[in-house]
């Protein structure tokens, strides 16, 4: 889930035209790459932003999040088979955003966050199971209670670890099992405490890496062995520390990109590759995007998506691209109706990208739509002509020789257009709470 954990420099504001006409110049892919934007209908739920939400298999489950100052302790799920939202029913937890939250293939785990009527972390969690529309809390974890952690699922447990509360981060963490219905504390990691990190799960370790602290970015991360119980830290990454990026597994690699803030305050535009096998980091090649942190990345099988984000204190970038690893290639997406934003949610259903919600309009609410991204099948390659010429036939004096060719297959080249960019202003400032 994104996180506001960064805000750039105010001095940065009057940056932001330039930087931004700055990438639009930057030499980038020529087509846009075939997609379809698809408007989601209305939610049963107060709009919001910096909310959780899951992908399980034929529902997005949607839960907490908060806007203008509201923290939300309900939820929905939308089906997009059917195109339809269902109210979920009241948590045992209270409203909060910064929460983590996994979906273990039969529930949704929502665990920590932001912030309760003393203005205090929570150190709670619960269980959601769609088949029995019911809620259950969790036991109570080995860790003090924190927002801006991250939270993976293994397969078989939920790992958590890291995060902050007012001027104090951790370099701790735990892990649930639902199956025991219980938690047991991680061993000590190689790498200092930090909130806004991210992590993945490769099928084998749980790789950790970036955020930042109260007196910098990191640029360092190490990974987690479940099985062994034990850490390795990471090489140090081409790139510059940061927060606020995104992170995906492809498969092979962890790939980064974007996030906050460079030594002036400024959003980052760049990326790397990581190679748990070869143990080495590769930069990624310069994309067509405008820098961002919050924003969101999606792996689809073959491509990283990236949609929304925050440039500056209140900018939002309307460019969205993907990236091919097998290619080292960006691709432009066309951007659609929605209004840019940050804070949002996204997920893969296996077929399609849904996005909903986010933050924030001019009264820094947050926003109650979304909308579907599907590519556009790729027509298969028409047959290249034939290499060879058969032999003409045997004369005959009888009958003159017909004159034979073979027949030439048509070769389709089909190219997209690039897309137009348009830029909304609204003011987006999330400011740290006075405890």
């Amino acid at each position: 889930m994104p996180q506001d954990t960064i805000g750039p420099l105010s001095r940065f504001r009057r940056f932001v035209p330039l930087l931004a006409l700055g990438v639009a110049l930057i030499p980038g892919p020529a087509d846009s790459a075939a997609v379809r934007w698809t408007p989601v209908p209305p939610a049963p739920i107060s709009p919001r932003g910096f909310h959780a939400a899951v992908w399980t298999g034929s529902e997005m489950l949607v839960w907490g999040g908060s806007s203008a100052g509201r923290l939300f302790a309900d939820g929905a799920a939308y089906d997009p088979a059917s195109s339809t939202w269902r109210v979920l029913p009241r948590s045992p937890l209270g409203g909060r955003t910064g929460h983590v939250s996994a979906w273990t293939g039969r529930r949704l785990l929502v665990w920590g966050g932001c912030c309760d009527r003393d203005s205090a972390e929570f150190a709670d969690g619960a269980a959601y199971d769609p088949a029995r529309d019911r809620w259950r809390p969790l036991p109570r974890a080995p860790i003090s209670a924190r927002t801006g952690h991250v939270g993976v699922w293994t397969g078989a447990e939920l790992v958590v670890w890291g995060g902050h509360v007012f001027e104090r981060e951790f370099a701790d963490g735990a892990a649930y099992d639902p199956a025991r219905d219980r938690w047991r504390p991680l061993p000590p990691a190689p790498i200092e405490a930090r909130f806004g990190h991210t992590a993945v799960w490769t099928g084998t370790e749980v790789l950790m890496w970036g955020g930042a602290t109260a007196s910098g970015v990191l640029a360092d991360g190490a990974a987690y062995d479940p099985a062994g119980d034990g850490w390795r830290p990471i090489p140090p990454a081409p790139i510059a520390g940061r927060s606020g990026h995104t992170a995906v597994w492809t498969g092979t690699h962890l790939v980064v990109w974007g996030g906050c803030c460079e030594a002036d305050g400024s959003e980052l535009f760049d990326g790397a590759a990581y190679d748990p096998a070869a143990d080495a980091w590769v930069p990624l090649p310069q994309g067509p995007l405008a820098p961002r942190q919050l924003h969101t990345a999606v792996w689809t099988g073959d491509q990283m998506v990236v949609w929304g984000g925050r440039l500056g204190l209140d900018g939002y970038p309307p460019d969205a691209a993907s990236y091919v690893p097998t290619t080292a290639s960006w691709a432009r997406l066309r951007r659609g109706s929605l209004v840019p934003r940050a804070g949002h949610s996204a997920v893969w259903t296996g077929d399609r990208m849904i996005v909903w919600g986010g933050c924030c309009t001019a009264e820094l609410a947050g926003l109650g739509d979304g909308a579907s991204l599907v590519f556009a099948p790729t027509p298969p390659p028409s047959p290249p002509p034939s290499p060879t010429t058969p032999p003409p036939p045997p004369f005959t004096p009888a009958r003159p020789a017909e004159d034979e060719g073979p027949p030439l297959g048509a070769v389709v080249l089909a190219a997209a257009g690039s897309v137009a960019v348009a830029a909304l202003i609204v003011a987006a400032l999330r400011g740290r709470r006075r405890r």
